[in-house]
Protein backbone atom coordinates (compact mmCIF):
# COMPACT_ATOMS: atom_id res chain seq x y z
CA UNK A 1 0.00 0.00 0.00
CA UNK A 2 1.45 3.73 -0.68
CA UNK A 3 0.35 5.74 2.26
CA UNK A 4 1.07 9.50 2.20
CA UNK A 5 3.79 10.18 4.61
CA UNK A 6 3.84 14.36 3.84
CA UNK A 7 1.78 16.60 2.45
CA UNK A 8 2.59 20.01 1.82
CA UNK A 9 1.63 22.93 -0.05
CA UNK A 10 1.80 21.69 -3.57
CA UNK A 11 2.91 17.66 -3.33
CA UNK A 12 1.86 14.45 -1.83
CA UNK A 13 4.47 12.01 -0.80
CA UNK A 14 3.94 8.49 -0.86
CA UNK A 15 5.82 5.76 1.61
CA UNK A 16 5.44 2.48 0.64
CA UNK A 17 4.94 0.32 4.02
CA UNK A 18 4.86 -3.00 2.00
CA UNK A 19 5.17 -4.76 -0.71
CA UNK A 20 3.39 -3.37 -3.90
CA UNK A 21 1.29 -3.94 -6.79
CA UNK A 22 -0.92 -1.80 -8.95
CA UNK A 23 -3.93 -3.25 -7.24
CA UNK A 24 -2.75 -1.88 -3.85
CA UNK A 25 -2.56 1.39 -4.72
CA UNK A 26 -4.23 3.93 -2.13
CA UNK A 27 -3.70 7.42 -1.23
CA UNK A 28 -4.55 8.12 2.14
CA UNK A 29 -4.36 11.83 3.87
CA UNK A 30 -3.58 12.51 7.27
CA UNK A 31 -4.78 15.84 8.70
CA UNK A 32 -7.21 17.88 7.03
CA UNK A 33 -7.35 21.83 6.87
CA UNK A 34 -9.94 24.12 7.94
CA UNK A 35 -11.59 25.98 4.79
CA UNK A 36 -9.72 29.77 5.67
CA UNK A 37 -6.60 27.86 5.94
CA UNK A 38 -7.21 26.07 2.59
CA UNK A 39 -7.87 29.52 1.28
CA UNK A 40 -4.61 30.86 2.45
CA UNK A 41 -3.17 27.90 1.70
CA UNK A 42 -4.41 28.04 -2.61
CA UNK A 43 -4.62 32.39 -2.42
CA UNK A 44 -0.54 31.82 -1.90
CA UNK A 45 0.10 29.53 -4.16
CA UNK A 46 -1.81 31.09 -6.95
CA UNK A 47 -0.07 34.54 -6.15
CA UNK A 48 3.49 32.87 -5.37
CA UNK A 49 3.79 30.21 -7.91
CA UNK A 50 1.44 31.62 -11.02
CA UNK A 51 1.61 35.44 -9.89
CA UNK A 52 -0.65 38.10 -11.37
CA UNK A 53 -1.36 40.35 -14.80
CA UNK A 54 1.50 42.92 -12.82
CA UNK A 55 3.60 40.18 -10.82
CA UNK A 56 5.32 36.95 -12.59
CA UNK A 57 5.22 34.52 -9.85
CA UNK A 58 8.30 31.87 -9.02
CA UNK A 59 6.91 29.46 -11.15
CA UNK A 60 7.50 31.81 -14.47
CA UNK A 61 10.96 32.90 -13.06
CA UNK A 62 12.50 30.58 -10.52
CA UNK A 63 16.13 28.85 -11.94
CA UNK A 64 18.49 26.63 -10.56
CA UNK A 65 22.12 27.30 -11.95
CA UNK A 66 20.53 29.12 -14.87
CA UNK A 67 18.16 26.41 -16.03
CA UNK A 68 13.91 27.34 -15.86
CA UNK A 69 12.68 25.28 -13.06
CA UNK A 70 8.66 25.13 -12.19
CA UNK A 71 9.12 24.12 -8.71
CA UNK A 72 8.20 25.98 -5.40
CA UNK A 73 11.01 25.99 -3.00
CA UNK A 74 9.21 23.97 -0.58
CA UNK A 75 9.01 21.12 -2.96
CA UNK A 76 12.57 21.53 -3.87
CA UNK A 77 13.73 21.23 -0.36
CA UNK A 78 11.67 18.26 0.34
CA UNK A 79 12.97 16.59 -2.14
CA UNK A 80 16.86 16.52 -1.28
CA UNK A 81 15.70 15.62 2.41
CA UNK A 82 13.52 12.12 0.53
CA UNK A 83 16.78 11.87 -1.59
CA UNK A 84 18.99 11.21 1.97
CA UNK A 85 16.63 9.75 3.81
CA UNK A 86 15.96 6.75 0.86
CA UNK A 87 19.32 6.61 -0.05
CA UNK A 88 18.28 6.96 -3.63
CA UNK A 89 20.49 5.74 -6.03
CA UNK A 90 18.13 6.67 -8.93
CA UNK A 91 15.50 9.01 -9.25
CA UNK A 92 12.76 9.20 -11.51
CA UNK A 93 10.73 12.01 -12.74
CA UNK A 94 7.91 12.11 -15.27
CA UNK A 95 7.84 15.43 -16.51
CA UNK A 96 11.00 17.41 -17.60
CA UNK A 97 9.65 21.02 -18.81
CA UNK A 98 12.54 22.67 -19.01
CA UNK A 99 14.95 20.93 -17.27
CA UNK A 100 15.78 22.79 -13.90
CA UNK A 101 14.16 20.46 -11.84
CA UNK A 102 16.38 17.23 -13.05
CA UNK A 103 19.68 19.92 -12.92
CA UNK A 104 18.61 20.46 -9.18
CA UNK A 105 18.46 16.85 -8.29
CA UNK A 106 21.34 16.02 -10.25
CA UNK A 107 23.20 18.60 -8.28
CA UNK A 108 22.44 16.76 -5.03
CA UNK A 109 23.73 13.24 -6.50
CA UNK A 110 26.99 15.18 -7.86
CA UNK A 111 27.31 16.61 -4.03
CA UNK A 112 26.59 13.24 -2.71
CA UNK A 113 29.26 11.61 -5.28
CA UNK A 114 26.05 8.87 -6.51
CA UNK A 115 22.79 9.22 -8.04
CA UNK A 116 21.74 9.39 -11.83
CA UNK A 117 18.11 11.27 -12.69
CA UNK A 118 15.80 9.81 -15.21
CA UNK A 119 13.44 12.24 -16.51
CA UNK A 120 10.71 11.79 -18.88
CA UNK A 121 8.38 14.07 -21.53
CA UNK A 122 6.70 14.44 -25.07
CA UNK A 123 9.39 15.49 -27.64
CA UNK A 124 9.10 19.04 -28.19
CA UNK A 125 6.43 19.49 -25.27
CA UNK A 126 5.65 23.44 -24.21
CA UNK A 127 3.05 23.69 -21.83
CA UNK A 128 0.80 26.81 -22.76
CA UNK A 129 1.09 27.65 -19.08
CA UNK A 130 4.61 28.08 -19.29
CA UNK A 131 5.93 30.23 -22.24
CA UNK A 132 9.41 29.42 -24.05
CA UNK A 133 11.76 26.97 -25.16
CA UNK A 134 12.07 23.52 -23.44
CA UNK A 135 15.60 23.38 -22.13
CA UNK A 136 17.35 20.14 -24.07
CA UNK A 137 20.09 18.74 -22.39
CA UNK A 138 22.71 19.17 -25.33
CA UNK A 139 22.34 23.06 -24.96
CA UNK A 140 23.06 23.25 -21.33
CA UNK A 141 26.62 25.03 -20.68
CA UNK A 142 29.74 22.98 -20.36
CA UNK A 143 30.46 24.13 -16.90
CA UNK A 144 27.67 21.79 -16.19
CA UNK A 145 28.69 18.53 -18.14
CA UNK A 146 29.50 16.75 -14.66
CA UNK A 147 26.42 17.30 -13.32
CA UNK A 148 24.45 16.81 -17.36
CA UNK A 149 26.66 13.18 -17.36
CA UNK A 150 24.02 12.20 -14.30
CA UNK A 151 20.91 13.05 -16.34
CA UNK A 152 18.80 10.37 -18.35
CA UNK A 153 16.36 12.21 -20.85
CA UNK A 154 13.83 9.58 -22.39
CA UNK A 155 11.46 11.56 -24.81
CA UNK A 156 8.18 9.96 -25.47
CA UNK A 157 4.94 9.11 -22.93
CA UNK A 158 5.77 8.23 -19.22
CA UNK A 159 3.21 5.53 -19.61
CA UNK A 160 4.12 3.85 -22.96
CA UNK A 161 5.13 0.19 -23.00
CA UNK A 162 8.52 1.28 -24.55
CA UNK A 163 9.72 3.62 -22.44
CA UNK A 164 8.39 1.92 -18.98
CA UNK A 165 10.89 -0.89 -19.84
CA UNK A 166 13.57 1.15 -20.39
CA UNK A 167 13.46 2.75 -17.37
CA UNK A 168 12.99 -0.75 -15.57
CA UNK A 169 16.31 -2.02 -17.27
CA UNK A 170 17.92 0.48 -15.96
CA UNK A 171 16.94 0.56 -12.29
CA UNK A 172 16.67 -2.61 -12.01
CA UNK A 173 18.04 -3.30 -8.17
CA UNK A 174 18.44 0.08 -7.22
CA UNK A 175 16.69 2.44 -4.52
CA UNK A 176 14.69 4.54 -6.47
CA UNK A 177 12.54 8.12 -5.87
CA UNK A 178 9.81 8.95 -8.03
CA UNK A 179 8.18 12.22 -8.55
CA UNK A 180 4.99 12.14 -10.84
CA UNK A 181 5.05 15.65 -12.81
CA UNK A 182 3.59 15.66 -16.34
CA UNK A 183 -0.16 15.35 -17.20
CA UNK A 184 -2.13 15.86 -14.36
CA UNK A 185 -5.32 14.74 -15.44
CA UNK A 186 -6.51 12.31 -13.19
CA UNK A 187 -6.57 8.87 -15.54
CA UNK A 188 -2.83 9.50 -16.89
CA UNK A 189 -1.71 9.73 -13.03
CA UNK A 190 -3.58 6.87 -12.15
CA UNK A 191 -2.28 4.86 -14.88
CA UNK A 192 1.60 6.34 -13.81
CA UNK A 193 0.74 4.95 -10.50
CA UNK A 194 0.23 1.69 -11.81
CA UNK A 195 3.15 1.56 -13.28
CA UNK A 196 5.96 3.49 -11.24
CA UNK A 197 4.86 2.27 -7.73
CA UNK A 198 6.40 -0.86 -8.75
CA UNK A 199 10.01 0.89 -8.77
CA UNK A 200 9.42 1.69 -5.00
CA UNK A 201 10.84 -1.18 -2.59
CA UNK A 202 9.88 -0.31 1.51
CA UNK A 203 10.18 2.83 3.26
CA UNK A 204 11.19 4.10 -0.20
CA UNK A 205 8.94 7.64 -1.92
CA UNK A 206 6.55 8.19 -4.45
CA UNK A 207 5.88 11.94 -4.88
CA UNK A 208 2.94 13.08 -6.54
CA UNK A 209 3.30 16.66 -7.71
CA UNK A 210 0.32 19.56 -8.13
CA UNK A 211 -2.16 17.52 -5.92
CA UNK A 212 -3.88 20.96 -4.83
CA UNK A 213 -7.66 21.17 -5.94
CA UNK A 214 -7.18 23.97 -8.36
CA UNK A 215 -4.91 22.26 -10.44
CA UNK A 216 -6.12 21.78 -13.58
CA UNK A 217 -7.19 17.96 -14.08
Amino acid sequence: MLKTLIKNVQMQTLKAVGALSPKDIKVMEIGKLRENEEKIRDDFLKLGFYGTESVRGFGHSAKWLGIKTIKPPADAWLIQELIIESDADYFIETGTAFGGSAFYVASIFELLGKGEVITIDLPNHESPLYPGKAMKLQEVPESLSRIKDRITYLEGSSTSEAIFEEVKEKVKGKKVLVCLDSDHREKHVYNELQLYSQFVQKDGYLIVEDTIKWTPR
